[in-house]
Order: structure tokens, then C-alpha cells, then sequence
């Protein structure tokens, strides 16, 4: 009965030693409470320092009000797509700054080793939802733009080896790609148009390019295989 509960700590090849110390201190004490605690103890520190290992991706989604109303987001049907697929990707609709922090907190519990970020992009910044788009009565939206340095914290510890996508206008560039290596470490690949990409060509170019991505066993993705009107690093 030991040997069943101490398999599940045997998903990752870099924790097998972890699992053999948890045996031997068994073996020595038994199933006491104090070797329950040093179970859960192993399991929280694998979910910690464990790399994102789940060939799937995550959808994130902060587009305008009028935008869902005429079913231009592109990152639900990307998501419907998938599914189709035999695929099991995650769907989290963010509206405020706030909120999309929560939604990154979610993608980062996940483990999923993809994350796709459809958002309105400009040349320095990222449009949100302003506090008072989200009152009922308001029927003008007026949005707030976020700097891309204070985007690119937010990110910061969500990207260890993973790969990010972001489905917005000309965030391609120079000066967003710095602002996203200054505050991440050990992420594979950022990809994201240099132009301004209307959502049907949008909707058709990230169900091609993630049906191969998802598909490739090695989880790689050559930069010939994008469109010259995007940027990959």
C-alpha cells in the first residue's frame, strides 16, 4: 500500500531521488502521522520546482465588450478548436489588470507548457478594462492602457519553461520583447504579430499554428513555419 502512494511522486525523472528517500524514511517509521507530513511536505516542493510538463495550452482573453458581442474573440474559438482536436486547453476570460493577474495565477497552478494571451496590443502598451467599463449602466467603454514594463511583471515567475503567444496588434517588437526577458527567466519562445492583425486572419493563422505546435511529439515549432508578419525569439 506504501509502495501505490508514493508512485505519484514518480511522474518526474529529476524527482526519483526524492522518492527513495521518501521509502527509506517510511521504512524506518512506518505510516505515522509525521511521515504523512513529510509526504505532503515532497509533494508541495515537487509542485514547486516540477517544470511545466503538460503539452497543452491555456487561453487567456481580455478583449473590448463589443468584441464578444459580435463573436470576434478569437481565443474562444481557438479553445473550441482544439477540443475538436482531442485537445484539453484552458479558458479564462480576464477583463481588468486584476483579474488577469488571477487568470495568470490559474495558467501557472495549471502546469500547461503553452500560454495564449489575446489581448488588444499597441506600441507601448496593453489595453484593459477601466474599473467602470465593468458597471452595468456604463454602456461606453473606455479601457486603460498598461505599460508594457508593468505587463511584463505581472508575468514574472509564469513563463519558466513554457512558450507564450500573444494574439494582439504589433506587440512584435524590439522594446515589448526586452520589457518580457527583463522580469522572465527560462522561457523557450515568445511569438506575437509586428503589425496590426485583424481577428479573422487571426482566428485562422493560431488554429494552424498550434494544431502542428501541439502536434510535434518534441513540442518545437521551426521559425520558417510562422508567418513573415509575426516575430519569434
Amino acid at each position: 500500500a506504501r509502495r501505490k502512494s508514493h508512485s505519484r511522486f514518480c511522474h518526474c525523472p529529476g524527482e526519483k531521488h526524492r522518492c527513495r528517500k521518501v521509502r527509506q524514511y517510511c521504512k524506518g517509521v512506518g505510516e505515522t502521522k509525521s511521515s504523512k507530513s513529510y509526504l505532503k511536505m515532497i509533494e508541495k516542493q515537487r509542485t514547486v520546482s516540477c517544470p511545466a510538463h503538460v503539452p497543452d495550452l491555456c487561453v487567456i482573453e481580455i478583449l473590448r465588450p463589443k468584441d464578444y458581442a459580435c463573436f470576434c474573440d478569437d481565443g474562444y474559438g481557438l479553445v473550441s478548436h482544439l477540443q475538436m482536436l482531442g485537445y484539453d486547453p484552458q479558458y479564462i476570460r480576464a477583463y481588468t489588470f486584476q483579474t488577469f493577474k488571477d487568470a495568470l495565477r490559474k495558467f501557472k497552478q495549471s502546469r500547461y507548457r503553452f500560454l495564449h494571451i489575446s489581448c488588444h496590443g499597441g506600441t507601448d502598451s496593453v489595453e484593459f478594462w477601466d474599473a467602470k467599463d465593468m458597471e452595468p449602466d456604463n454602456h461606453s467603454y473606455q479601457g486603460t492602457q498598461i505599460p508594457y514594463d508593468a505587463f511584463s511583471k505581472a508575468l514574472k515567475g509564469c513563463l519558466g519553461d513554457r512558450r507564450v503567444t500573444f494574439s494582439a496588434c504589433e506587440l512584435g517588437n524590439k522594446q515589448f520583447v526586452q520589457s518580457l526577458i527583463k522580469y522572465n527567466n527560462g522561457f523557450h519562445s515568445v511569438v506575437a504579430p509586428t503589425v496590426e492583425l485583424q481577428m479573422h486572419k487571426a482566428a485562422v493563422l493560431w488554429r494552424m499554428y498550434y494544431g502542428q505546435l501541439l502536434a510535434d511529439a518534441s513540442c518545437s515549432l521551426s521559425a520558417k513555419s510562422v508567418k513573415s508578419d509575426s516575430v519569434v525569439y
